[in-house]
């Protein structure tokens, strides 16, 4: 009987100690694993945050391309705006009947004229 329960403290202890073991064994492994998915992690927030600020970087300047676009076709427009503005300005202005001030400022020229022209004849 006593040989039984060594045999058994020996199955016992055996068991015991290949748990250990294994559990020793698979926290080592579970740590370098946990220790590996961290530094895969760092290395993705970093390739993350290069890729974020290339991003913003490239949007930043796309924007500022198409202000400057933007602020050329205004200036475009409203250079070709003032252009038509002042033929059509030129254009009514021709179909205006003079006003009696002109009209009068008209007649004096003609007459100072007139007159130099008898002075000198």
């Amino acid at each position: 009987m006593e040989t039984f329960i060594y045999i058994l403290i020996g199955i016992l202890s055996a068991v015991f100690t290949y748990s250990v073991g294994y559990s020793v064994i698979g926290v080592v492994k579970g740590n370098k694993r946990h220790q590996e998915l961290e530094d895969r992690i760092f290395q993705l927030e970093l390739s993350l945050a290069t890729l974020d600020r290339d991003t913003q970087e490239h949007i930043d300047n796309e924007v500022t391309r198409i202000d400057r676009t933007l602020e050329d076709m205004d200036r475009d427009f409203n250079s070709q705006l003032d252009s038509r503005l002042d033929k059509l300005e030129t254009k009514i202005k021709k179909l205006i009947p003079p006003t009696n001030d002109e009209l009068m400022e008209r007649i004096k020229t003609i007459e100072e004229e007139s007159y130099r022209l008898r002075m000198n004849m």
